[in-house]
């Protein structure tokens, strides 16, 4: 197995790195590594993790990561089908910000963006008017090299610095407590979660796969995630479903029973627990925004 610490900096010239992405699936590692990342996703959808954080992403989502931020990105299903045809297709830029001096970044003027870049810690999720910014400045960033690079770079961060159109990810409790270890560990148990949520899943199957009693584990996972191991699969299971209720030709007790769930009562329950509403709610709000 590669390891989970991917040494970033080695790939590093002059402090940028792009990475242009087109394969049938996203590398589905959870990993962490040495240099801030710009992740954009332009065609694809799936589940993401960042540090406690489970979402969904899709065609467009756009996030910033500060280093040693424990991430992974999970492609659906359908991707790893041997005979589709979908791809996923991302842009990814590693960077480091040592071509600005110290000095200046201690400066008034570039006070938002060390103030920004602290808020990485956490991970942001960049939406609104600042997206369609950021996602230029990537277009002619990818086209550009040496000092306009960095001039580019710059204006991107200087962008984000000055807008409120982004939310964190990871919460405002939590702290990286992985090594290389662990982080293997953890990004086993996922692995299996992501293959099998549609499914029953025993947890004494994945203590196994930890190498734990069922006791041990529930706490160890606690302890590394900041959430319960029942609570990570019903939210992952509830992301599906919020996936599922684009379809209209799915009635909610179906896709109830399709997210993994074995009964209507716990649906509901998680589901209003997770998005603050019902799953007949967010099908009519998703119909409204077409």
């Amino acid at each position: 197995m590669k390891p989970l610490l991917f040494d970033v900096k080695s790939l590093l010239k002059n402090s940028i790195h792009i990475k242009e992405i087109k394969s049938k699936h996203l590398s589905d590692q959870f990993h962490f590594h040495n240099a801030f990342e710009i992740a954009l996703i332009i065609k694809g959808n799936g589940r993401r993790i960042v540090g406690d954080n489970v979402d969904n992403f899709s065609n467009g989502d756009l996030i910033l990561l500060a280093p040693n931020l424990p991430h992974a990105s999970y492609s659906d299903k359908k991707y790893h089908v041997k005979e589709t045809t979908t791809k996923v297709h991302a842009l990814v830029v590693y960077f480091q910000p040592d071509w600005i001096a110290d000095a200046h970044l201690s400066s008034p003027d570039f006070a938002p963006v060390k103030e920004l870049l602290n808020q990485l810690k956490r991970g942001i999720r960049i939406t609104g008017d600042t997206h369609a910014v950021v996602v230029n400045y990537l277009v002619k960033l990818k086209q550009a090299d040496g000092l306009e690079s960095f001039i580019i770079l710059l204006q991107l961060l200087h962008a984000i610095s000055k807008s409120t159109d982004y939310s964190y990810l990871a919460s405002l409790g939590y702290s990286n407590t992985y090594n290389e270890n662990t982080i293997r560990k953890i990004h086993e148990v996922y692995k299996y979660v992501m293959e099998n949520f549609t499914e029953k899943i025993l947890l004494e199957d994945v203590a196994s796969i930890a190498n734990m009693t069922p006791s041990a584990f529930c706490k160890y996972f606690k302890n590394k995630t900041n959430k319960t191991f029942t609570s990570f699969v019903n939210e992952i299971r509830i992301g599906y479903a919020c996936e599922l209720l684009i379809n209209e030709n799915f009635d909610i007790s179906a896709v109830c029973f399709q997210s993994g769930f074995n009964n209507f009562t716990s649906f509901n329950k998680n589901f209003r627990h997770f998005t603050n509403t019902t799953p007949s709610e967010y099908r009519l709000k998703l119909l409204a925004h077409r």
